[in-house]
C-alpha cells in the first residue's frame, strides 16, 4: 500500500554504513573522524539546528559528500606571489623554491588533492638537479623539515613537474604546499630556477575537481544561483494547497524539490525536472493535498544543479485556514505504535464518535467525545491493548439527533 515506513536506527546504521564504504571507495584516505565528518557536513538537517535524537544529523546526501568542494590556491606570499627563491645551492637536498596556500572554500569543507603540474622555466638544467619533492609545510614556517612536515610526492626534473597520487586533505583552515628542490653537489650556483602554476586543470582533487578562474591565483566561480526565480505563489483552496513558482531562466538545472515543513519535520512532497538551460519562461505547479486546517506549515523550493549543488530558492509560511465544512485528517503517526492522533475540523457543534475496527470487520474500541464546539480538535488515541496490523476508524459526528457527517479511514499499527 505504499503506507509502511522503514525508519529507526534499523534502517539508518546500515544506510550509513553502505554510504561510508562508498565514500572510503573514493576516498581511501579518509580516517573515521574525516568520513564521519563528511556525512554530517553535507547532510541536510531535517529538524531543529545540529543533533537532535528525532533526525539525528539529518539525511546523508551521498552526491554532495562524494564531491571535492571547490578549492582556492594562491601564492604562499599572497596573491600570485609563490617564489621562495630562485636561487640553486649546490648539495642542497631540500631547496625551498615555491610554495602554494590552498584552501576548501565550500561546504563540506574538505578537499582530497590527487595531482599537481607545475611548469619549469630558468637556467637551471638536469646537470643541476635530481628532482623535486612535495611537501605540507605542517608547522608553517616555510622552510622543509623531514621531522616536522609530510612529504606527499616526488617528480623528476624535466619541463614540467607532476606529482601524482598525492591524496592529501585538506579544509578551510587551508594548507601550505611546498616545492623542495633536491640539488645536485656540482650544481652551477649561477642558474636560476623558476616554477610556475599555470592554468586550473593542472590542479585536480578526487572525482576531477579543479579551481575554476582562468588566472593564477586560482579562485572558486561566483556560485550565485543559476536560476532567475520570478515568482513563488502559495495558494490556498479549501482542503488543497496549490505551489506555483516561475522562472525567467536556468542554468545548469537538473530538477527542482519541494518540501514541505511542520513543526520540527521536513518532508519532500514533489521532485519535477528542471529545463536544464533555457533562456525562455518556464512556470511550474504542485498540489498538496494533505493539509490540516488549522496547521502552520512552510513550503521550500529546493533547485538541483547538473552537478550536484543544492540551493534554497525560495521559502514561505502559511496558516492553513479552516473550510466551512467537515474535515478528517489523517491519523498521525501512521504507521503508530501505541499512540497515534487522529484530527478533525468541526464546522458546528457535535458529538463525536469513534469506533475502531479490525480487517475482519470486528469493533476492538470506541471512543465518544460530548459537546465540541466548531474549530479543529485532536482525538489522542492509545492501541496498547491491540496487536499489529491494519485497523479502521469510523468518525461519526451528530448534533442532537442528527447525523451531519460519516468518514472512514486506515492506520496501521506496528509493534
Amino acid at each position: 500500500s505504499g503506507d509502511i515506513r522503514f525508519f529507526g536506527t534499523s534502517a539508518s546504521a546500515p544506510h550509513t554504513a553502505a554510504c561510508a564504504a562508498l565514500l572510503w571507495s573514493a576516498f581511501p584516505n579518509l580516517t573515521n573522524t574525516e568520513l564521519k565528518q563528511r556525512m554530517v557536513n553535507s547532510a541536510i538537517d531535517l529538524g531543529t539546528a545540529g543533533f537532535d535524537f528525532t533526525f539525528g544529523n539529518g539525511r546523508i546526501e551521498m552526491q554532495e559528500a562524494s564531491v571535492s568542494p571547490q578549492f582556492t590556491i594562491a601564492g604562499i606570499n599572497g596573491g600570485n606571489d609563490a617564489l621562495i627563491s630562485s636561487s640553486i645551492i649546490p648539495g642542497d637536498n631540500l631547496a625551498e623554491v615555491a610554495g602554494y596556500t590552498f584552501y576548501a572554500d565550500q561546504a563540506p569543507f574538505q578537499a582530497y588533492l590527487d595531482s599537481i603540474k607545475i611548469q619549469v622555466s630558468g637556467s637551471a638544467d638536469s646537470g643541476d638537479l635530481n628532482g623535486f619533492q612535495l611537501y605540507a609545510d605542517l608547522d608553517e614556517n616555510g622552510i622543509i623539515s623531514p621531522a616536522n612536515d609530510s612529504l606527499l610526492s616526488f617528480a623528476p626534473f624535466g619541463p614540467s613537474l607532476f606529482f601524482s597520487d598525492i591524496g592529501y586533505g585538506f579544509d578551510d583552515f587551508g594548507v601550505d604546499l611546498i616545492v623542495a628542490a633536491d640539488v645536485k653537489p656540482l650544481a652551477n650556483p649561477a642558474h636560476i630556477l623558476g616554477l610556475e602554476l599555470q592554468d586550473p586543470v593542472d590542479v585536480v582533487a578526487y572525482f576531477d575537481t579543479n579551481p575554476f578562474s582562468d588566472n593564477f591565483p586560482f579562485q572558486v566561480p561566483d556560485i550565485s544561483l543559476p536560476v532567475q526565480l520570478v515568482a513563488f505563489n502559495i495558494t490556498p483552496d479549501g482542503q488543497r494547497i496549490t505551489i506555483e513558482w516561475q522562472t525567467a531562466s536556468e542554468i545548469n538545472a537538473a530538477y527542482y524539490e519541494l518540501y514541505k515543513k511542520k513543526s520540527a519535520e521536513e518532508i519532500r512532497i514533489a521532485r519535477l525536472a528542471a529545463a536544464g538551460n533555457s533562456s525562455k519562461t518556464h512556470k511550474y505547479m504542485i498540489a498538496d493535498d494533505h493539509v490540516i486546517p488549522g496547521e502552520t506549515c512552510e513550503y521550500i523550493l529546493y533547485l538541483i544543479e547538473t552537478d550536484g549543488r543544492r540551493e534554497i530558492l525560495a521559502s514561505e509560511e502559511i496558516i492553513i485556514s479552516f473550510p466551512g465544512q467537515f474535515f478528517l485528517g489523517d491519523n498521525y503517526p501512521n504507521p503508530f505504535n501505541p499512540q497515534t492522533t487522529i484530527s478533525i475540523i468541526l464546522a458546528e457543534p457535535a458529538d463525536i464518535n469513534v469506533q475502531i475496527y479490525d480487517t475482519r470487520g470486528r469493533q476492538v474500541d470506541n471512543i465518544d467525545r460530548k459537546d465540541l464546539l466548531p474549530g479543529s480538535h485532536k482525538l489522542q488515541y492509545d492501541a496498547t491493548h491491540l496487536t499489529s496490523g491494519i485497523y479502521f476508524y469510523r468518525l461519526t459526528a451528530q448534533l442532537e439527533d442528527r447525523v451531519y457527517h460519516s468518514e472512514t479511514k486506515r492506520m496501521l499499527l506496528l509493534k
